[in-house]
């Protein structure tokens, strides 16, 4: 989605006016007061009020949440409260707007608690666009974060509760998978085990992962922080290191056939730079990570000659050169990022919402350099007693530095997860600690090392130096699991940061595992004994080799020591095969402890055959178990799988662009298509491997020459084959069957495509009409 150029273009000359004619602030005169008059002055409340009467458009993602975000950024900067308040006017506002509260539906007839928007469809369909949600709940939730750690703020508890349920209800609209018929590529998920996205440009994910991260930061959920990692791992896979910078660069939407070469945008980085930042805070991230990022910022982004490139390559001439100052999250010692940014906002007569946030930017990186109170994003929402985050391992490495992929995850038979690493420096946990005693335990396994284990306690200084005081040693004494000897630790008043690291001791060779990690303060009560024990689980109903049509009640026990929190199902076509989530179970009968849970799965879209179910349990420690899958036979009347074949819902289901193609009613009511020679109108699907039937009926319009429907595979890197493209020529003047097709469907496609047209170089229009495939048992 691309915002107005004019937009740009009358805010780029207004930039190089405000450059030539206002003499250049230096940087070097700034303190606190002064940053914050410059903010106070550049907001233009009357103008951010305007955005409260928008709605059915995209403005309020692209216009008023970077207002509310760089209201957030004051507070965090300078503690007053007034930011709060300017915030809580536009977030009132932004709820009041959602469809559900309207009144108003989308173009599946569904009524969301979300912003829909037409504004890409001329306003005659309304969508509920990812990017949107994900840029518009982001700031409700962080505000709820905001108030959750801070006391002084319980008076907006009330608002905070409000808000983060509304973001949860938003992010929500995003994720379908319990209700395929409503699937759309802004909320069809593509999930393995360690990363999921949307079939969209990487900002849009991004997008949707900041809420989602903001969400966990102010509930501590860990279902949400599982989700924004996934989300970050899709993204790690497509940065690329340039040598020469030791920067970062990516493309805009990776291995899409149109914009598969194009490179990210400064415009669009300000989507999810916060996200990154956060990301590192919660170990998603690395200190190299940042410092590459950083470098994007510094050496690739800021030009020699002081101005803004337009892309994380270094190319092009940004529209909006304030957009910088998004970076400085990213800004290290000894850096200019500061400089060039002022030295940009601070000639501005008058701000855009973008610059705005840059201008808020400045405030709070200069709180942050100078001591000043500014929330941290990365304090943990973990409840009280333990202060490392993810000392079981649960959630995999989250919570953790890694460097070098020297340490390893790794998952006992009964489901328990641990560390295993070798003698590096490779693998800690940095803490914000007061001064005061803290007491450390954790247990320990020998793998293949031929010395102990080492626990060196790293405390650094304001100025970055640091001291090892304490490195903590142990050599177990059998092959089991064992606990250290509880240790004692003095942090000192000049620490600002400590750093604990898990290692086998200096100069050894091989592995020991590490688990259950605990810091409290001395004198707290320890934490409590960690859950250990997974959850078992087993399907129940219908019985095995059933066969189901349609729809069918899935039941499955499940039992734990302590009580089952999550009850998943999945199915796959080979009990070894890719398992694709059916969703989460209800407890109807019994306990969490033990109980029955049921789920009721709509198989009228799975092509006939053999499916297996498994079940897999959670309980609150993280613990999980996954039951024997059972197999089922799935015997459907054939279902047409294409969407809304008889245009009865007008043009659901399909692409149209250019509007070439037009929904026609004959006088008895039926539906039908009209198009010409283009290729503007097709319907896109995913389809397992296989054969396939294609029919549909067609009447002659003005047309020259007959039909032609040209069917596209996609494969996973972008490019596509035509290998089908069906011809016929009506022999009268009414609907006639076109002669059924066959369409052989390769394991390589990841999408297909079916177009609608008159035959190539033809003139004049044909109409379609009862389109319908089915597979060929």
């Amino acid at each position: 989605m691309k915002k107005n150029k004019l937009v740009y273009v009358f805010l780029a000359v207004v930039f190089l006016l405000a450059f030539f004619i206002i003499p250049n602030a230096q940087a070097a005169t700034v303190d606190a007061t002064s940053l914050k008059q410059m903010f106070d002055r550049l907001d233009n409340q009357q103008r951010w009020d305007w955005y409260k009467s928008q709605k059915d458009n995209a403005l309020i993602a692209w216009g008023e949440s970077f207002v509310m975000k760089s209201y957030l950024i004051m507070y965090e900067a300078t503690q007053d409260k007034q930011y709060l308040e300017e915030f809580i006017g536009h977030a009132d506002s932004v709820l009041a707007r959602r469809d559900n509260i309207r009144g108003v539906t989308d173009y599946r007839g569904l009524r969301l608690p979300a912003w829909r928007c037409g504004a890409y469809t001329n306003y005659k369909k309304y969508y509920i666009y990812a990017v949107q949600t994900g840029l518009t709940a982001e700031p409700l939730a962080k505000f709820a974060a905001i108030v959750s750690k801070e006391p002084g703020l319980s008076a907006y508890q009330a608002k905070a509760n409000e808000y983060l349920q509304a973001a949860k209800d938003a992010v929500a609209v995003h994720d379908m998978r319990n209700q395929p018929q409503y699937l759309d590529v802004q909320c069809n998920w593509s999930e393995d085990y360690d990363s999921m996205h949307l079939s969209l440009p990487l900002n849009m994910n991004l997008a949707q992962a900041s809420a989602i991260l903001a969400i966990y930061e102010a509930t501590g959920d860990k279902s949400y922080l599982d989700k924004a990692t996934k989300i970050t791992n899709y993204f790690k896979k497509y940065l690329t290191v340039i040598p020469s910078s030791n920067s970062y660069t990516w493309k805009y939407f990776p291995g899409d056939a149109t914009y598969g070469s194009a490179i990210e945008d400064l415009n669009h980085t300000t989507f999810y730079l916060d996200f990154i930042y956060s990301a590192y805070k919660y170990g998603l991230f690395n200190e190299n990570d940042i410092q590459r990022f950083a470098n994007t910022a510094e050496k690739v982004l800021i030009k020699n000659d002081g101005t803004i490139a337009n892309r994380v390559d270094g190319s092009g001439s940004a529209n909006i050169p304030g957009e910088i100052a998004f970076w400085l999250w990213f800004e290290q010692p000894s850096s200019h990022l500061f400089d060039v940014s002022y030295k940009i906002l601070s000639g501005l007569t008058s701000a855009n919402e973008w610059e705005l946030v840059g201008v808020a930017m400045l405030n709070y990186t200069f709180a942050r350099g100078n001591g000043q109170p500014v929330s941290d994003p990365g304090q943990s929402p973990e409840p009280a007693g333990n202060l490392i985050v993810n000392g079981d391992f649960s959630a995999g490495g989250t919570g953790w530095v890694s460097l070098n992929n020297s340490a390893k995850i790794n998952t006992e038979t009964n489901g328990n997860k641990y560390l295993t690493n070798g003698y590096n420096w490779d693998f800690y946990q940095e803490l914000s600690l007061k001064p005061g005693t803290y007491k450390l335990n954790m247990r320990t396994k020998k793998g293949t090392a031929n010395l102990g284990v080492r626990i060196p306690v790293q405390f650094f200084q304001q100025d970055g130096k640091y001291t090892v005081p304490y490195a903590f040693k142990y050599s177990n004494k059998g092959g089991d699991w064992e606990s250290m000897p509880e240790m004692t630790i003095e942090v000192p008043s000049t620490a600002v940061k400590t750093r604990i690291y898990l290692s086998v001791d200096a100069g050894g060779s091989g592995t020991y595992n590490f688990d259950d990690v605990s810091l409290v303060p001395a004198g707290s009560t320890p934490a409590p004994e960690p859950d250990t024990i997974a959850p078992q689980a087993a399907i129940t109903a219908p019985a095995g080799g059933s066969t189901l049509k349609s729809a069918a009640n899935l039941e499955a026990t499940a039992s734990d020591n302590v009580g089952v929190t999550q009850l998943a199902l999945a199915y796959a076509s080979n009990a070894q095969g890719s398992w694709t989530s059916i969703g989460d179970s209800t407890l109807v009968i019994g306990t969490a402890m033990d109980g029955t849970w049921r789920l009721a799965w709509d198989i009228s879209n799975l092509a006939n055959g053999t499916y297996y179910v498994r079940a897999t349990a959670r309980d609150a420690a993280g613990n999980t178990s996954t039951s024997d899958p059972v197999a089922f036979v799935i015997s459907n009347d054939q279902t047409n799988l294409i969407v809304n074949g008889d245009f009865s819902a007008g043009g659901t289901g399909w692409v149209s662009l250019n509007n070439s193609a037009k929904i026609n009613t004959e006088t008895n009511g039926n539906k039908y298509l009209t198009n010409g020679y283009n290729w503007d109108f097709y319907q896109e699907l995913s389809l397992k491997p296989g054969t396939y039937k294609l029919n549909m009926r067609t009447k002659k319009g003005t047309a020259n020459l007959g039909v032609r429907i040209p069917v596209q595979f996609f494969r996973q890197d972008g490019k596509y084959t035509v290998p089908y493209a069906f011809k016929y020529s009506n022999k009268g003047g009414d609907w006639e069957s076109m002669p059924e097709m066959t369409i052989e469907v390769p394991s390589t496609a990841v999408k297909t495509r079916i177009y609608l047209s008159v035959d190539a170089g033809g003139s004049g229009t044909y109409n379609f009409d009862d389109i319908a495939l089915t597979p060929v048992n």
